[in-house]
């Protein structure tokens, strides 16, 4: 019964520290207006950029206009 107890506090530690990391990016607005192929990159992570698209806090932004 412990052993058990302990791999669900594991798993729920790591649940946890997943959905906090999900919502720690901060909106710093949205894609009103593009030309071209539009992307950003953060942490090396690299996606379009389409109309309506949220764009946040220290995310790099490349226009192809």
């Amino acid at each position: 019964m412990p052993a058990r107890l302990t791999v669900c506090f594991i798993i729920l530690t790591t649940v946890i520290l997943h959905v906090s990391a999900v919502f720690a990016a901060e909106l710093a607005g949205l894609v009103t207006r593009t030309r071209g192929e539009t992307t950003a990159v953060n942490n090396g992570q690299l996606r379009p950029l389409p109309l309506n698209a949220e764009v946040f806090v220290g995310d790099n932004i490349s226009t192809g206009a």
